[in-house]
Formats: C-alpha cells, structure tokens, sequence
C-alpha cells in the first residue's frame, strides 16, 4: 500500500514552470529570455545546472525540449512546449 503518512509536511520551497511554444518558426533564444535572466539575477536566483557546493535553494533553469513522452496526466501544452523555465524558491512571493 502506498501511503504518504511519513512525508514531511512543512514546505521547504515553492516552484513554478512557464512552457513556450515557438510562433510561425521563430527562434526559442528570441523569446525574452534575456528579459527573464535579468529578473532572475535580480531576485538572486542561481541556475540549477551550475555547479555548486550546496546547490541553491533559490534557482532558475532553461530547458529546451528535445523530446517528450505523455505520462499519467493528459496536459498537452507541457508535452508540446519548446522551451521550460523552472524556478525554484524558499519564498512564496516575491
């Protein structure tokens, strides 16, 4: 039996992804993400994929999709998405 009863239950970071899709060909790199690499250094977050010795608790990552595969939830405009963003905080707004 699967249970959950020993997962923690205090929240120890909130996170989010924004998927994009390309419009009439254009280019992923056109796509702000210079704009979102500026927010991201001005809200201190750190890019997952740098190396780091803890990694952060507060960090961004660019994903390009290279291929992808439909799992147990239908949701179509993930499994199409050229581009992911992920962020990742220990602060629920900011």
């Amino acid at each position: 039996m699967v249970s959950n009863e020993f997962l923690a239950r205090e929240i120890v970071s909130h996170g989010a992804y924004l998927c994009g899709r390309r419009v009439d060909g254009g280019d992923v790199r056109g796509a702000g993400a210079g704009r979102i690499a500026a927010l991201a250094a001005r809200r201190g977050l750190h890019n997952e994929f740098e190396p780091g010795d803890p990694p952060s608790r507060e960090s961004i990552a660019f994903m390009r999709r290279q291929a992808a595969t439909a799992g147990d939830v239908v949701d179509d405009d993930v499994l199409q998405a050229d581009w992911v963003v992920h962020v990742a905080s220990a602060r629920e707004a900011s």
